[in-house]
């Protein structure tokens, strides 16, 4: 799935916030600085990542093989690096173990920003 494809989506989202004023969650992998534009905005977002996203790349799982597929797919070392400072600046708030939010959680922290950790 290329970048733009999840770009294009988040400017859709952000814009059906804008007029309506719905609350979105949203799993950013490639779009930390359109989120961040979004908070400084004051849209109502939410934004998290797999600990898959923030520790590997692309490069890590080698040559495409099905049986490593993540949704949304690993990205290259710039946008881990993205990534880790959208947890360091509090733009994304979260780390969850995959990119589907479950209800019930065995373990929850906060970090310094407040962020959560699950």
């Amino acid at each position: 799935m290329p970048v733009s494809a999840e770009t294009i989506a988040l400017h859709t989202i952000f814009e059906l916030m804008r007029v309506t004023g719905a609350r979105v969650h949203l799993s950013s992998v490639a779009s930390v600085a359109l989120v961040r534009a979004a908070k400084s905005e004051g849209l109502n977002v939410s934004c998290d990542v797999t600990i898959n996203h923030v520790h590997l790349t692309d490069v890590d799982i080698g040559y495409f093989d099905s049986q490593f597929r993540l949704d949304p797919p690993l990205r290259s070392q710039r946008d881990r690096e993205a990534i880790r400072a959208g947890l360091v600046d509090g733009t994304i708030d979260s780390i969850c173990s995959r990119s589907a939010r479950l209800r019930t959680c065995a373990c929850s922290m906060r970090t310094r920003h407040g962020a959560s950790i699950h």
